[in-house]
């Protein structure tokens, strides 16, 4: 990863498998989207999804256990308080239960015929 702190120019994009355009400002957002887009590059537009070829969704993870809750870019804090609720509600030791089946699962496959 790349971190620079400087004014975005269209050709920053080059060379690169992802952007994220997440800047305080709009015209620098779009401006990375659309330069991102005619590269063939994949970007996510914070403040404006559309703009983007993907989201990033919240996610939780527990061992093997894995849990991504998206709006699809309209509301990244709903999708973090969603998440969040989830996990309080699921418990903890979901990874602990992930290896448990896991476990159970290896067992029935070896007697098998």
């Amino acid at each position: 990863m790349i971190v620079t702190r400087r004014a975005f120019e269209p050709g920053d994009v080059l060379g690169r498998a992802l952007v994220f355009a997440c800047a305080d400002d709009r015209e620098a957002n779009a401006l990375a989207g659309r330069a991102a887009r005619a590269a063939g590059v994949l970007v996510l537009v914070a403040d404006e999804a559309g703009e983007g070829t993907f989201t990033s969704p919240a996610v939780y993870r527990d061992g093997g256990f894995a849990l991504a809750v998206s709006t699809g870019g309209a509301s990244p804090g709903l999708a973090v308080e969603l998440r969040d609720q989830a996990v309080a509600a699921l418990g903890e030791g979901l990874g602990a239960a992930v290896e448990a089946a896991r476990g159970i699962r290896q067992d029935a496959r070896r007697r098998r015929p």
